[in-house]
């Protein structure tokens, strides 16, 4: 039986672009880089000769971090990451202020998926206001900004 949630994983093709996006960009603290190659890794992944580079970061009110892995090799291509599709994931979380986040991971290359800011009208998360918001890889993050009270 699962007793926690361990950590949020994604591949990246450039880590070093994927590092500046998530900690300047969003603003994630980098916790530690494991730089590769270690043996143990072909293990894990079932790649023979691999070598992972990867980051963790602390995501806040979690004690699972984000973890970041570019694979130098064996490099895999780009997948189509529609949301719509089978497979691929997408993570959220809580902003202070959208409008500036939005802003400052577009100029570190995210990429508005939504039509535009979206307020809530209904359900658990009413009022809240809400963004898909593409990483230069793909990836999804849904930014959350909750009414002040």
């Amino acid at each position: 039986m699962v007793k926690r949630t361990h950590h949020i994983g994604f591949t990246v093709k450039d880590l070093e672009r994927s590092v500046r996006f998530y900690q300047e960009g969003l603003g994630l603290e980098l916790i530690t880089r494991i730089p590769g190659p270690n043996p143990y890794h072909s293990e894990i992944t079932g790649y023979p000769d691999t070598h992972l580079s990867i980051a963790f970061f602390r995501l806040p009110g979690s004690d699972a971090p984000l973890e970041l892995i570019e694979y130098v090799s064996p490099a895999g291509e780009p997948l189509d990451m529609e949301t719509n599709r089978p497979g691929n994931g997408h993570f959220g979380v809580v902003v202070d202020d959208l409008e500036a986040t939005v802003k400052r991971l577009q100029e570190y290359g995210g990429k508005l998926q939504s039509t535009g800011i979206v307020s809530i009208p209904t359900g658990p998360n009413k009022g809240a206001k809400v963004v898909y918001l593409r990483d230069p890889d793909g990836i999804t993050v849904e930014l959350f900004e909750y009414p002040t009270e």
